[in-house]
């Protein structure tokens, strides 16, 4: 099951604090809008080589493997859905999206809450790994896997783009 109560029970007694109010939240109508979330830009501190900023280095990272990969990205476009900014919106050929949130900081009670209930908004609006959503994670020592993202980029995204 990809609802977010059932991925929060999966991963362990350490993320178990979220409030169960997170998980009922109402279903809103999806509107695509082609902004860029300028709040905290301060923030937007990683450049990779083709000279885009990002908030993480892991985001920075995914960005520099997307890239080289030839698939078109963008980064924090507003979807409205409670004025949720998923991390990458990759439009397929078919004209369908995928989502990708990169989940950085999994330590903090505060993130979690943040991402889990981004999470119960994308569930409850038809988005949700493997359909329409990649959902990947630091370790908890921070560090992120670049194999694992290669992988999801060759295996998943690629083929999209044939």
């Amino acid at each position: 099951a990809y609802d977010p109560l059932s991925c929060q029970k999966r991963l362990g007694k350490v993320y178990q604090d979220i409030p169960e109010e997170f998980f009922k939240l109402p279903k809103k109508e999806i509107q695509r809008k082609s902004y860029q979330n300028t709040i905290f830009s301060e923030n937007l501190i990683h450049t990779t080589s083709f000279g885009m900023v990002f908030r993480s280095k892991s985001e920075a990272l995914i960005a520099e493997l997307l890239y080289r990969a030839g698939i078109p990205f963008t980064y924090e476009t507003r979807l409205i859905l409670m004025d949720e900014y998923p991390d990458f919106t990759i439009i397929l050929l078919n004209g369908e999206t995928v989502y990708w949130e990169h989940c950085g900081r999994m330590d903090l009670s505060d993130y979690r809450q943040k991402i889990f209930k981004k999470l119960a908004v994308y569930h409850f609006n038809n988005i949700y790994p493997p359909k329409n959503l990649i959902l990947t994670m630091d370790s908890k020592s921070g560090g992120i896997d670049i194999d694992c993202i290669q992988q999801i980029i060759t295996q998943q995204l690629l083929p999209l783009f044939v």
